[in-house]
């Protein structure tokens, strides 16, 4: 598995380290003094850039939460099990984290304007020809693995491409960005709804064809800034190359097994409220109307709590493990409380918790990464645990519907999702405790090989004096 490296002096910035690790590749070599004159431009075309990874994440993550909406037409259409159509929006967004490695290569390889071109289109394929679905077998192909290729592929450089272009200013950048997401799914659900009541879900799918399309003008604004384009013209490459041992070595680290293992049981419940909540809310007997605003909510919420939640993880006094796992805990004692709420407001509330949770349960794995692993193998461990969330995630929804296929409930559906969620959180603060003693032992061996250096340096001088004399 090859990797293309840059030589980055020490006083690069951290986004354009972080951009050169989660990328891979940059020819040439660009020194620290080329990074402080002609570095991250902070503004400019980049706010374009942010504009156009908005919309990405709009389509890519709105999309896949909004599914549960159609997934209830679906359902009644076909005459189906709740197990068997929950297959479609699950084949989709596990193939957008298992698509991660292949986007980055693809990104590495041709750049980021042609990596989300080509994964716009096939997006665009894929939710077109479900117009001509005939089956559910059918919607598995063209919205499940077309679709989700094709967003996953949109997913990766849209997300490098605003690292690259800010330094001082990115976490407000990342965080206008990221909230796409939270845009799509407040918005949407209701829009599905009308859809759905004026032409059907086919017409829906079409639609939604269309939305998807405008990405490719996502993929012409994002255009490579003018300080990595120097810095390809000094000079060739160098090349190196890790192996898949290296590569999985990652797991020699026990804080950062745990914390992967802690975000795949976490994923096992992530997509559940997203996909049954408005059928769960339906059975109640609140109105299908009403039902998408509970996903609306969820996107209001995850929007103002991602970008709060984000200005308080850089306070000093906050450790952001810490926050992380507690907003699971949180999370999941409200999940398993939910099917008990059987009014409208009630359950909105519900949306509210679980949108800001979720909000910092996504926005915080890179830093966490970053955090416990370092920056130089940021790009590692994302790739790692992406794939690894992309098969949860595959699962999770179908075992929510075949549960209440069994029971006729959803109460065992949201306790397992709410428990996978409960227990991640507590898996996190282990990690806590971890971190802190690695931190710890790391410190006592710089202060061992500092006083080491300090001896030595002193018996030198000593030395030095002595043969003046």
């Amino acid at each position: 598995m090859p990797f293309y490296t840059i030589k980055v002096g020490v006083r690069t910035s951290f986004s354009l380290q972080l951009y050169l690790i989660s990328m891979g590749t940059i020819t040439g070599e660009l020194s620290g003094s080329d990074v402080r004159t002609r570095g991250p431009p902070d503004g400019g075309w980049g706010w374009v850039c942010v504009v156009g990874r908005l919309y990405c994440q709009f389509c890519v993550l709105g999309t896949a939460t909004a599914f549960g909406i159609i997934y209830v037409e679906l359902i009644d259409y076909f005459h189906t099990s709740r197990e068997v159509a929950a297959w479609i929006g699950s084949l989709a967004i596990g193939l957008i984290f298992l698509t991660g490695p292949l986007a980055s290569y693809l990104t590495a390889r041709f750049g980021i304007r042609k990596t989300t071109l080509a994964g716009t289109l096939l997006a665009f394929v894929g939710c077109f020809i479900s117009w001509f679905a005939t089956g559910i077998t059918y919607l598995y192909i063209s919205y499940g693995v077309l679709l989700g290729i094709g967003l996953g592929l949109v997913f990766v450089p849209s997300t490098l491409i605003v690292v690259l272009y800010f330094d001082k200013h990115r976490g407000l950048a990342n965080a206008i960005a990221s909230c796409g997401s939270g845009i799509g799914t407040l918005a949407l659900p209701p829009l599905y709804t009308y859809l759905l009541g004026e032409y059907g879900w086919r017409g829906t799918l079409l639609l939604l064809s269309g939305l998807v399309l405008n990405g490719v003008v996502c993929a012409g604004v994002f255009r490579t800034p003018d300080y990595i384009t120097a810095a390809r013209k000094k000079g060739p490459a160098e090349k190196s190359r890790q192996s898949w041992g290296q590569f999985f070595s990652l797991f020699c680290n026990p804080c950062f097994t745990m914390f992967v293992i802690a975000g795949s049981v976490a994923q096992l419940g992530y997509i559940v409220p997203f996909v049954h909540l408005p059928d769960m809310a339906a059975q109640m007997g609140i109105e299908k109307y009403m039902t998408a605003y509970l996903i609306s909510t969820m996107g209001v919420s995850n929007i103002v709590g991602r970008v709060f939640m984000g200005w308080v993880s850089d306070l000093p006094c906050v450790n952001i493990i810490f926050l992380h796992g507690l907003s699971l805990m949180v999370c999941g004692v409200a999940t398993v409380v939910s099917p008990r709420l059987s009014q409208f407001y009630a359950l909105a509330g519900y949306s509210v918790v679980q949108g800001v949770c979720i909000g910092v349960y996504a926005g915080f794995i890179p830093v966490i990464h970053s955090t416990i692993v370092g920056v130089h193998r940021t790009g590692d461990a994302l790739g790692l645990g992406s794939v690894l969330s992309g098969v949860i995630s595959m699962v999770a929804s179908p075992i929510a519907g075949w549960l209440f296929d069994t029971t006729k409930s959803y109460n065992a559906s949201f306790y397992l999702a709410g428990s996978t969620f409960i227990l991640s959180g507590v898996m996190d603060m282990f990690v806590l405790l971890l971190h802190r003693r690695q931190t710890r032992k790391q410190e006592e061996e710089e202060k061992v090989k500092t006083a080491d250096a300090s001896n030595t340096h002193t018996a030198s001088l000593a030395l030095m004096a002595k043969s003046g004399n």
